[in-house]
């Protein structure tokens, strides 16, 4: 399957998904997500590898998919941008990372 359709597959579900605003619990959820979306930032900028770049960008889509669907008001390119600037990156590899690429691996299975 593309990139670009599977991405838009996720986003498409992400939004199914959706509620009509964030509770405490989707606030943690988000902010964990917008860590997923800055580790695949990371992959992909750090690989020259084709595959794990592609790999990073479906990540990427999958979590700012479920951004949006998580809270559909949230702009999504600032909250990126801030946690970017306030993140520890090797934090993120080591808390974030194996639950990050798990999430794209389960959904992966569930759609393909």
């Amino acid at each position: 399957m593309r990139p670009i359709k599977l991405a838009i597959m996720i986003g498409g579900a992400a939004s199914l998904l959706s509620s009509t605003g964030p509770s405490l619990a989707q606030s943690a959820d988000i902010d964990a997500d917008l860590r997923c979306v800055v580790l695949a930032g990371l992959i992909n900028a750090a690989n020259k590898d084709p595959d794990v770049k592609r790999g990073a960008q479906i990540m990427g889509a999958y979590f700012v998919g479920k951004l949006n669907g998580r809270d559909p008001s949230l702009n999504v390119k600032s909250a990126i941008e801030k946690t970017s600037s306030r993140t520890n990156f090797n934090q993120i590899m080591e808390q974030d990372a194996e639950r990050c690429i798990k999430a794209v691996e389960t959904f992966n299975k569930q759609v393909l």
